[in-house]
C-alpha cells in the first residue's frame, strides 16, 4: 500500500484540504501526522474521502498522547482506519550495545499485542545500516505489525548500508511499513514492504530530531521531484538546467508534456506534479508486484540505474556525483 504522509496544520485551511483530497485520490491512502489527525479526518470525509488512513501521532518526538489503548481506541473510531498505530517511541543511537534497541521493541511489541495495534517506532538510520541483524531478529520475535520512522539529520539512506538494510527488512519482516519517507520508501515496497508513507516536504519526508542539529535550508525555491533522476531538486536548478539546454518535461496528466522549469515560478505550485509523478512510481511498483517480486524490485532498481547514467554522463550538469541514496539502490 502507498499514502502520502501529510500533518495536522497542512489540511486545516481550505487549500490545504483540497491538497489532501487529492493526495488521497492519487494514492488511495493517506497518513496523517499528529495528535488531532483522527478527529480532523472527518473534514476530509465530508469532502467524499473514503480511503484507508494511517494516524502517526508523533509521541516519538515527544508530544503529548493518551496512554496505548485510549490512542488505539480514538483511531479505530475512525471507520477507514487499516491499523491502529501506537503512539511511538524514539530508540537513541548506541554504538557499543543495542539493549536500548532490544528493549523497545520487545515492550512496543507486549504493549502492542495487548492493544492488538502496531508497533510505531523511530530510530537512528544508523541502526538499519549498522545493526541490520539484531533489528532483523527483534521485529521478527516480536510478530507485530510494524511501521518505522528513521531519523538522521539529513538522508537517512544516505547512511553507508541503509539501503541494503531496509531491502533486508522488507523482504524479510511480515507487515512492514516506513512512514514519513521519500521515494526510497517506495523502493521499500519494491522489496516486499507492506506499506509506504511519502511526504511532499522536506520535514515530512525526513525525521530530523532538534538534537542532531539538522540544516536547515531557507532557500524559497520550489523543490520538484524528477523521474528521470529519481531524486528532488530546486526548481531554481532546474531552471537552470533548462537555460542550458538541458529540459525535463512530465508527460502525466498533471502537466501535459510541459517543461518542469515553469515551477520556477512560486505562482505554479508544483504539488500536483510532485504528487502524480510519486503516486505513479508507487503504482507501476505495486503493479509489477503483483505479479512478481522480482520484477517490482527490478523495476525501481532499473530506473534507478538509468537515473545514475543521467547524472553520470554529464546529461545534467551539477550532477556528475550521484547522491549516495541512488548510488546505493543503483547498484544494489
Amino acid at each position: 500500500m502507498f499514502s502520502f504522509y501529510v500533518t495536522e496544520p497542512s489540511i486545516g485551511r481550505g487549500q490545504g484540504l483540497a491538497r489532501a483530497r487529492a493526495a488521497a485520490q492519487l494514492a488511495g491512502a493517506l497518513t496523517i501526522a499528529g495528535p488531532a489527525g483522527p478527529g480532523m479526518f472527518h473534514r476530509l470525509r465530508a469532502l467524499g474521502v473514503d480511503v484507508p488512513v494511517f494516524f502517526d501521532g508523533l509521541g516519538y518526538t515527544g508530544r503529548e498522547l493518551p496512554p496505548p489503548e485510549e490512542w488505539v481506541r480514538t483511531q479505530r473510531q475512525v471507520g477507514e482506519t487499516t491499523q491502529a498505530l501506537l503512539p511511538g517511541v524514539y530508540v537513541h543511537w548506541d554504538a557499543t550495545s543495542v539493549a536500548e534497541l532490544v528493549a523497545a521493541i520487545r515492550e512496543q511489541g507486549r504493549i502492542a499485542a495487548d492493544a492488538d495495534a502496531s508497533l510505531l517506532i523511530s530510530l537512528d538510520a544508523r541502526y538499519l545500516a549498522k545493526q541490520t541483524d539484531a533489528l532483523l531478529d527483534e521485529l521478527r520475535a516480536v510478530s507485530r505489525p510494524t511501521a518505522l520512522v528513521l531519523a538522521s539529520s539529513g538522508d537517512p539512506l544516505s547512511v553507508g548500508g541503509a539501503v541494503a538494510g531496509l531491502q533486508r527488512l522488507a523482504a524479510h519482516v511480515d507487515d512492514l511499513s516506513f512512514l514519513r519517507t521519500d521515494h526510497g520508501g517506495i523502493g521499500a515496497l519494491a522489496f516486499g514492504a507492506k506499506h509506504a508513507s511519502v511526504g511532499l516536504t522536506t520535514t515530512t519526508r525526513h525525521y530530523a530530531p532538534t538534537f542532531f542539529n539538522p540544516h536547515k535550508d531557507n532557500e524559497p525555491s520550489q523543490r520538484l521531484f524528477v523521474p528521470q533522476l529519481m531524486d528532488w531538486f530546486k526548481a531554481r536548478d532546474v531552471a537552470a538546467w533548462s537555460a542550458a539546454g538541458l529540459a525535463f518535461s512530465c508527460h502525466l496528466p498533471c502537466c501535459n508534456s510541459l517543461r518542469l522549469e515553469r515551477f520556477f515560478d512560486p505562482d505554479n505550485d508544483a504539488t500536483l506534479h510532485n504528487m502524480s509523478a510519486l503516486a505513479d512510481l508507487a503504482s507501476r511498483v505495486l503493479d509489477a508486484n503483483s505479479t512478481n517480486s522480482y520484477e517490482a524490485h527490478g523495476y525501481f532498481i532499473s530506473q534507478c540505474q538509468t537515473a545514475m547514467q543521467n547524472c553520470g554522463l554529464g546529461i545534467v550538469r551539477g550532477l556528475e556525483k550521484p547522491k549516495r541514496q541512488l548510488t546505493s539502490w543503483a547498484l544494489s
